[in-house]
């Protein structure tokens, strides 16, 4: 089918020998001398260059998890020119679409539209066409983030702490920032050591029923805290390794449950939720400009400088545990176009917008919808919002508290601790106004009351989701997370209305977009 733009596909593919580039175009393209690259030859083939769906989060919701966008690219393939694909590994390869204003444009000028991850190909009408599926980076953040695994080799004392065979392959435990009340996991039972993350910490503070243990000190290696010589009941650390030796009181183990808060990131900025999720994407091998739009990651450390603490000791996605982290201070991840990796923050729509629409920008008017919030019960505004913190991440029941530990068997005895905000004046207009309650990862009370009369702010009053398709030049300027102002002639929306981008759909056959704003 002829389109107005000109589009050019790069996919990368392992054909058993390498890595190749299949380069196709919309009706044949080839790079100049000059260009790079040079002489490149696009075969035409690009049939359909499907919709690429992305949004902060799912369901045009403005809560839980950040959603991989989809969708599929549609190529000729009567000849059987790219049989190959068909037996190639695509998955997980790259994918770039590029768009030129014409055949006959030149190739620096392309705009970059889509960078996605491959998942495969199949053939809906196998003799003539070859579909590829295709998901934006988020797909690659969805696989565990921590695969080390004890090996269970330890069965002797020594300066080893790869488990007894009792941990064979069990998942190592990981903390980032502030964490309360995790329970250590028993690594080499002969010399009693513990691990309390898989990586170095700032501290650990140890508890036994609750009572909090001395630290004899700090030691740089295994060895040296194998060797040292630490009191009876009391506790020594090897930091940089997330280790601790329990000092060999009450038959040489722990008389309760024994337990630490654990502190990783040496400030209370390298703690924030920005700050991590810096972190874990550098652990999943996402760093630098290419990857990641830093300037964003610095603006969210400067609005949401909270700490927060989060406990894995399971196979949870790098995805999840982005998602709880950044969730926490109402944060999201997403890639851009180019595949960069951003953050944000939902707040209020406001400020100086960035983008104006109107009945006449809107393409269809039978294409607008229109939906209540979808964040709280019945789309109505909630009256109390009750923001959850300072998880305790090893809860005790009452026999496993020591008698001198009494005051703190309460705080240990519930998960999470609670901070709330109300209106009651919500009430009066809607009987059945919800209360929102939000699990977060915040470890400060106050910071979680400052959390709770935010979101109170946000979602005590009428929030809509509203969609419509506009061209593709006009949709420009409204990027995710961006916020500008919505006129319509109905809905209440007569003198503008406040919006923020929670969604795009790309349509580049049609030059559309369809917006999704929530406001």
């Amino acid at each position: 089918m002829p389109f107005a733009s000109e589009f050019l596909l790069e996919i990368d593919a392992h054909d058993g020998a390498g890595v190749r580039t299949a380069r196709l175009s919309s009706s044949g393209f080839t790079t100049n001398p000059t260009d790079n690259p040079a002489n490149a030859i696009y075969q035409e083939g690009i049939v359909d260059p499907g919709t690429f769906r992305r949004s902060l989060f799912a369901g045009s919701s403005t809560l839980g998890q950040s959603e991989a966008g989809y969708g599929e690219i549609v190529l000729a393939n009567a000849d059987g020119a790219l049989d190959w694909l068909v037996g190639a590994g695509l998955d997980g390869r790259a994918a770039v679409l590029k768009r030129l204003d014409g055949r006959r444009s030149a190739y620096a000028s392309a705009e970059t539209i889509m960078r996605a991850t491959l998942t495969g190909g199949d053939n809906g009408s196998a003799w003539t066409e070859l579909r590829l599926r295709l998901y934006d980076r988020l797909r690659e953040l969805d696989k565990p983030l921590q695969a080390n695994r004890y090996a269970g080799t330890t069965t002797a004392a020594g300066s080893t702490a790869d488990g007894s065979p009792d941990l064979k392959d069990r998942i190592k435990p990981l903390v980032f920032g502030r964490v309360f009340n995790i329970e250590l996991v028993p690594v080499n039972p002969f010399n009693l050591l513990y691990q309390a993350s898989d990586g170095p910490c700032a501290a650990i503070t140890c508890y036994d029923g609750g009572v909090l243990l001395t630290n004899a000190g700090d030691y740089p290696t295994i060895e040296a805290l194998i060797n040292a010589s630490i009191r009876g009941g009391t506790v020594g650390t090897c930091l940089s390794l997330g280790l601790v030796r329990f000092g060999g009181a009450f038959n040489g183990k722990p008389a309760y449950a024994f337990t630490a808060d654990v502190v990783e990131g040496a400030t209370a900025a390298s703690r924030s939720a920005a700050a991590i999720a810096q972190r874990i994407l550098a652990r999943m091998g996402i760093t630098g400009v290419a990857n990641l739009v830093v300037p964003s990651f610095a603006a969210l450390q400067a609005l949401a400088p909270q700490e927060v603490g989060i406990y894995v000791g399971d196979e949870s996605t790098a995805l999840s545990v982005l998602s709880e982290i950044l969730g926490s201070i109402g944060g999201w991840i997403v890639p851009n176009a180019l595949g960069q990796f951003e953050v944000g923050r939902i707040t209020a729509p406001g400020g100086t917008p960035a983008w104006s629409f109107s009945m006449r920008d809107v393409m269809s008017e039978s294409g607008i919808g229109l939906q209540v919030n979808p964040d709280t019960d019945g789309g109505l505004p909630a009256f109390r919002t009750v923001v959850r913190h300072s998880r305790v991440w090893r809860t005790h029941a009452e026999s496993e508290i020591a008698p001198c530990a009494a005051s703190r068997g309460a705080f240990l005895a519930v998960d999470y601790r609670e901070a709330k905000a109300e209106n009651a004046a919500v009430l009066g207009k809607h009987l059945l106004a919800p209360e929102l309650v939000i699990d977060t990862l915040l470890t400060n009370a106050a910071d979680a009351a400052a959390e709770a009369a935010r979101r109170l702010a946000l979602y005590s009053v009428r929030r809509d989701v509203i969609s419509f398709p506009v061209r593709r030049d006009d949709a420009a300027v409204a990027v995710l997370g961006s916020t500008g102002t919505l006129t319509l002639p109905r809905f209440g929306y007569g003198a503008g209305r406040p919006m923020l981008v929670i969604g795009r759909e790309e349509d580049p056959a049609n030059e559309r977009v369809t917006l999704t704003l929530w406001g």
